[in-house]
């Protein structure tokens, strides 16, 4: 019996660009464990080499690009033939094309193009259920149409999963007639939009229509060109959708997400991220922010929602009050928490105090840490999250530690309980510290006796760089900080 070796290996043994085209079949014919390797395709180009060898080489490149597979003459249908005895085995295909490294990995425009001219008769890839169309192009809005014409090639009705995280919408002109194929979609990721599409809001109707034909969605992760209301909506009746992530370049011009009437479900909702990529989409995402979270809270159960993000990656403008994240207080269950839509935070040591108790089971908060002239909270926040939140591990918020008397010395209780806080990742942005150093010094002892595990702080701003570098050494150093 031979030994069994990680399929890690075996992807390396099969995917030598040196071997022939008969060298896959009598290899994967050793054993069944090896024959399943078919299943699992990182390369079309180990397709593409079962046709008869007279109809492809491989050309020579640079030292660092290695070989490239190249077509000596127009394809026929004969020369599939060899092909569908192994492409109805395969259920996971990567495609990876116009790749300037790895390029025996890769399928090249010229290759893509001559398979669109002469396709197989029938459908190549009968069992496929998980695709990867990956397409670089340079400039990213020069992607050619034959690659939406591939993937319509490599498409077939047992498909559950698709992601394409490049220029999803020129290779997807029509997402409709996709689904019409291919209704049994649970997974589906599409970014990378080069916001070049000629009619967004269209292309967005169309959008809209297949997700509405695909009824068992599980994850959706989307980069849009136009966002409007009627997308959420679509989304929301999915009553098995766990995982949301949405990311639009546009809005449309009512500045509306959330549609003007009650979403409808959103019952398993685990995951939901929300990002906007313009000034516009940004001011959107802040002034619906708290309506958004109130829609999902009215349908998702408690426990359900686990993960949530909000995020705009424009300029921001305005900054974030308690009163936006009061929606999320129903979610008790919450583990990873990201509104980074706004310039700052304005939450009070007292407000931060109730935000920790919302969470028991909190894991990850980042805040955008930008810290303005009146930020409100100070060193104190930290002791909520501290008695709170005995699983937290990372914390993004802006403090202020300028005046002595926002650095407390540590309560009692966190200075005696028995077992030390996991939280290893404080991050505190541009927070204002005292340059003397016995605010430092201070700070350090303070942060030691509520976060025994912090060994550093991170922070971004210049200003304060000196007295946030001596906390750090003396967070470093494993000797007791004495004070003054």
């Amino acid at each position: 019996m031979l030994p069994h070796l990680p399929n890690e290996i075996l992807y390396l043994i099969f995917g030598n660009e040196n071997l022939d085209a008969c060298d896959l079949p009598q290899l994967t014919g050793v054993s069944k464990d090896w024959h399943a390797l078919w299943e699992n395709i990182y390369a079309l180009p180990s397709l593409i080499k079962l046709i008869p060898e007279d109809a492809w080489c491989m050309e020579e490149g640079s030292v660092c690009s290695g070989r490239q597979l190249t077509l000596t003459r127009a394809l026929t249908e004969k020369d599939w033939e060899a092909v569908y005895k192994r492409s109805c085995l395969v259920k996971t295909l990567e495609m990876n094309m116009n790749y300037t490294g790895f390029r025996s990995h890769c399928l090249a425009q010229p290759v893509a193009e001559a398979i669109v001219q002469h396709p197989p008769a029938q459908r190549l890839l009968p069992n496929l259920r998980h695709l990867h169309f990956n397409v670089y192009s340079h400039p990213p809005d020069n992607c050619s149409p034959v690659y939406g014409a591939l993937l319509h090639i490599l498409l077939s009705p047992t498909i559950t999963s698709l992601s394409v995280p490049c220029q999803w919408a020129n290779i997807l002109a029509d997402p409709l007639s996709m689904a019409g194929l291919c209704n049994t979609m649970e997974d589906i990721r599409l970014e990378s939009n080069a916001d070049t599409t000629a009619d967004p809001e269209t292309h967005t109707s169309l959008l809209v229509e297949a997700i509405d034909r695909w009824t068992h969605l599980r994850t959706v992760q989307l980069e849009v060109v136009m966002c409007d209301p009627t997308l959420l909506l679509s989304l929301s009746r999915k009553s098995a959708l766990e995982t949301l992530d949405l990311h639009f370049c546009q809005i449309a011009d009512d500045y509306r997400i959330v549609p003007p009437y009650r979403l409808v479900g959103f019952p398993s909702l685990w995951y939901l991220a929300l990002r906007g990529g313009t000034a516009k989409c940004a001011t959107a995402v802040i002034e619906e922010v708290q309506q958004l979270l109130q829609a999902v809270g009215h349908h998702t159960a408690p426990s359900t929602l686990r993960d949530i993000g909000l995020v705009a990656t424009a300029s921001k403008s305005r900054s974030l009050l308690y009163v936006h994240l009061q929606p999320l207080a129903a979610f008790r269950r919450l583990a990873q928490v990201t509104v980074n839509v706004t310039r700052g935070v304005l939450l009070t040591d007292d407000e931060h105090a109730h935000v920790a108790a919302w969470w028991p089971e909190l894991e990850v908060l980042q805040l955008n840490t930008m810290a303005l002239n009146i930020t409100r909270a100070t060193l104190k926040a930290l002791v909520p999250y501290a008695r709170s939140c005995p699983t937290l591990r990372c914390l993004h918020i802006p403090l202020s530690a300028y005046y002595h008397d926002t650095i407390p010395d540590a309560p009692s209780d966190l200075r005696s309980r028995s077992f030390e806080h996991p939280l290893k990742n404080l991050d505190v942005g541009n927070s204002p510290l005292h340059s003397a150093d016995r605010y430092a010094k201070k700070a350090a002892r303070f942060l030691r006796s509520v976060f025994p595990g912090l060994n550093r702080v991170t922070y971004e701003s210049e200003n304060w760089s000196r007295p946030w570098h001596l906390v750090n050494r003396l967070l470093e150093c494993p000797a007791p900080i004495e004070p003054e």
